[in-house]
């Protein structure tokens, strides 16, 4: 086993036990943040695995991981949007994804030969445009916030820092 390896296994499974500490304050993103971390592990953990094992390729692995990732993160800002106009937007943008995956995937038939890199930034152009969106509302509303214990802040920072890149 290569430290690369032992790496992508061992984050994704310390991040999902550390979300199952006891914390002073639960929020509503705590499960989806929990059903992140699952699917991590369980990608890493397949995709070190079924090449190990098979001759197959993981391509398809994380060819799922991709919108599983991309609509948990969606869910998160649909959970915390308070405007019902934004959430059936967000609801289109799943659904969009969903159709533009699936249309990747199999009409070029390349599911399993592949990684899918043009859903990838299909989903990461939509979650930047959902963390602006959040964002710009969370700095600009009336209520007191403690951004230094606000989840849903460093969610939103952290995941616009992720997906920037890869545009």
């Amino acid at each position: 086993m290569t430290a690369q390896i032992i790496i992508s296994l061992l984050f994704p499974f310390l991040s999902l036990f550390s979300s199952w500490l006891p914390i002073k304050k639960t929020t509503k993103i705590d499960f989806h943040l929990r059903l992140l971390f699952i699917l991590m592990f369980v990608t890493e953990l397949l995709g070190f695995l079924i090449p190990l094992y098979s001759k197959e390729q993981n391509y398809f692995i994380y060819n799922i991981y991709t919108p599983g990732f991309f609509i948990i993160c969606y869910s998160v800002f649909y959970q915390l949007s308070k405007s019902t106009r934004w959430k059936k937007t967000i609801l289109w943008l799943s659904f969009g994804l969903i159709l533009f995956f699936f249309y990747d995937n199999f009409y070029k038939m390349e599911f399993f030969d592949k990684l899918q890199f043009k859903t990838f930034v299909t989903g990461a152009v939509i979650l930047i445009i959902l963390c602006i969106e959040y964002l710009v509302k969370f700095l600009h509303s009336d209520e007191v916030y403690d951004f230094y214990y606000s989840r849903s802040f460093w969610f939103s920072c952290g995941l616009l820092m992720f997906s920037v890149p890869f545009i």
